[in-house]
C-alpha cells in the first residue's frame, strides 16, 4: 500500500532489514552487513533530507532488532550485532603510558603506527 508522507523510522528499519534479507536470499548465503548511500535512505524514508532526529530514531529501531547503523559520510552501513561480537575487544592497558602525552606526541605515535593516516586530522 503506497504512502504519501514520510515513513516512520520503524518502517524504514524494517525495509532496511528486508532489503538485506532479500539480497542474502538472492546470493544464497547469509549477509550480516551492507552499505547504502544517503539517496537510498531518503528514498526508503520518503524524505528530501535526512534529519538528525530521524537518524537517531532509525538507529534505535535497528538496534532493537539486533542491527547497528553506521553513518559513514556519504554512505550508511548496517551490521548485525553478531558481527560486532566477533571483533577484537581491547582494554585501555596498551595506552596507559600515553595518557599524559601531549596531542603532538599522540599524533606522532599514530603516524608511526598508521603512516597512511598521517595526513588525517580531526581539527
Amino acid at each position: 500500500m503506497p504512502t504519501s508522507g514520510p515513513r516512520s523510522a520503524s518502517i524504514v528499519a524494517l525495509l532496511i532489514i528486508i532489503n538485506l534479507g532479500e539480497y542474502a536470499a538472492e546470493k544464497g548465503r547469509p549477509i550480516l552487513s551492507y552499505r547504502f548511500n544517503r539517496a537510498t535512505l531518503r528514498t526508503l524514508a520518503l524524505v528530501p533530507n535526512l534529519r538528525h532526529d530521524f537518524l537517531e530514531r532509525l538507529s534505535v529501531e535497528l538496534q532493537n532488532r539486533g542491527w547497528h547503523l553506521l553513518d559513514l559520510d556519504d554512505h550508511f552501513a548496517v551490521i548485525h550485532v553478531s558481527r560486532v561480537n566477533d571483533w577484537a575487544r581491547l582494554t585501555s592497558k596498551r595506552v596507559r603510558d600515553y595518557v599524559e602525552h601531549t596531542r603532538e606526541e599522540l599524533e606522532e605515535r599514530v603516524s608511526e603506527l598508521f603512516p597512511a593516516e598521517a595526513s588525517v586530522s580531526d581539527e
